[in-house]
This record gives C-alpha cells, structure tokens and sequence, in this order.
C-alpha cells in the first residue's frame, strides 16, 4: 500500500472514530487488516486501535509465518509496555521480550541496537499515539472546557490501557539512565501543556473559565495533578479503575478553573 493510501485509510478511520462508531471503526479496520497493510501506518493510529487491532494480533502470530520488520518492532514495542506493567521496567531484558514474543533472543537486536533503543522507541509510539487518541476525541467546535474534560479523561483512558506507561515514566531507566530519553518526555509533557493552555486561554475568552488565570502554570499544575494520578495507580498495582477516578479530579479543579457565574462542564 503506497503511502499517500494509507493517509487516506487514516482519515477515514479518524472521521469514523469522531463519530463515534465504534462497530463501523472495528469493521473498517478489519477490512483493512491484511499483511499487504503496513504496521507502520498501524503505529500512528490512536492506540486502543492499535493494542486492539494490531499490536495484540501480532503478538499472537503463528510460528509458522515470519513477521515483517515492522510487525516484529510492533510486538516488541507490545512486550515491553506489558512486561513493564507486570514485572516492572527494571526486568525489561532482551531475553525476557524475546521469551514473551516467542523468538530468540538476538532477533531482538536485529531490531533495536539496545535495550535503551527499544524504551525509546516504546515512548515514542506512546507520545504519538497519545495525541492521536486525544485528537480522535475532540470536538473543535465544542467550548473549550468541555474539550479539556474530553482531553483530560482521555488521558486517564489511553493510560489505562497501558498501565506499562506509568511504570516506565517514573522509572530509574527514565530519570537517572538515559538523558536523551528524559529530554525526549519533557519534550512531549511540554507539547501537553502547550495544548492545555491554549485550551484555558480560549476558554477564558469565552467566558466558560475565569479571566484571571495563568494558562501556562494553571495548565502545568493541572499535568503535575494528572500525573500524581498515574503515580498512585501505579503504585497501589491498578488496584481502582483509573477511568473512574476522573470525576473527582475534575470537580476539583472546578473550583479553581470556572469563574461563579460560568456556565460549563460542572460536576
């Protein structure tokens, strides 16, 4: 499939996902689904497409027939999220995703050059797909707070189906191991904040936020409280669905985001 189809095949797939349809996105895509339907276009579609549609297919593959190299960096990318989720960042070995993905162990390397290169590459399809889910949720004709509640439960739900995430986050590989890969997060956490206060500036002008706040710090406070949020799932072993979290955190930060007399999305 030559490239400028497989942009087409993506917005298809995006208007759909805008719709909310979700039975016609599934069966779009399982139209889709074939070996000639490269993976690199499935890594840039919103992630529980991919982990869906894609990732866990390729995870399962008969021995029989041999991956691609996009298909075998896909399963890679999987095992990792899931070993991290389970056994925590610092067990991420080369033979551990090899025994998970059923090959042997320097396949892996044929792939990725280090186990540092393989997190990278994990975070990198995390960045991309996060924004892609968000984008595939928006409504930019919607006021801005109900675009931010959209964005923040987003959030919550594309990391609850990668509880791995949050494991490799707040991880010693990420905040002491790898500088390029610390740089490479604050990078996409500033992207994040960008995004916030261009939704608070543009929900103050239209009066559904109060007039006095301070996009820039109100939106890094508001990351700083949904990461705080991922750290204590997290830690407690998703023990609470993080998805249903998310009305407590947002009535709290109603209070400090709406002025009294706004109208918006009130607990």
């Amino acid at each position: 499939m030559r490239q400028p189809a497989v942009a087409k095949t993506q917005e298809r797939i995006f208007t759909l996902a805008r719709r909310g349809a979700p039975n016609t996105f599934a069966q779009r895509w399982q139209a889709c689904h074939t070996r000639s339907c490269p993976l690199d276009f499935l890594v840039e579609l919103p992630s529980d497409f991919v982990s869906e549609y894609s990732l866990s297919t390729y995870m399962t593959d008969s021995p029989r027939q041999r991956a691609s190299g996009t298909e075998r960096r896909a399963q890679i990318i999987a095992a990792t999220l899931d070993l991290s989720a389970t056994q925590g960042p610092a067990r991420v070995s080369a033979q551990a995703i090899a025994d998970r993905i059923g090959v042997a162990q320097p396949t892996i390397f044929r792939h990725f050059p280090s186990r540092d290169a393989i997190f990278s590459a994990t975070l990198d399809w995390a960045s991309s797909n996060l924004f892609l889910f968000l984008r595939a949720r928006d409504r930019p004709a919607a006021p801005a707070d109900e675009r931010l509640h959209d964005m923040l439960r987003g959030h919550l739900e594309f990391v609850s189906r990668h509880p791995g995430l949050p494991r490799l986050l707040f991880s010693d590989r990420l905040h002491g191991d790898d500088p390029a890969l610390r740089k490479a997060v604050g990078r996409t956490m500033q992207r994040y904040v960008d995004h916030i206060a261009g939704l608070l500036q543009a929900g103050a002008a239209q009066g559904r936020f109060r007039a006095d706040l301070l996009p820039k710090e109100t939106a890094a406070l508001i990351l700083a409280l949904v990461q705080g949020l991922l750290l204590r799932w997290s830690v407690f072993d998703f023990n609470d669905s993080l998805v249903d979290q998310f009305p407590s955190l947002w009535r709290h930060l109603s209070h400090v985001l709406y002025a009294d007399d706004a109208m918006g999305v009130r607990p």
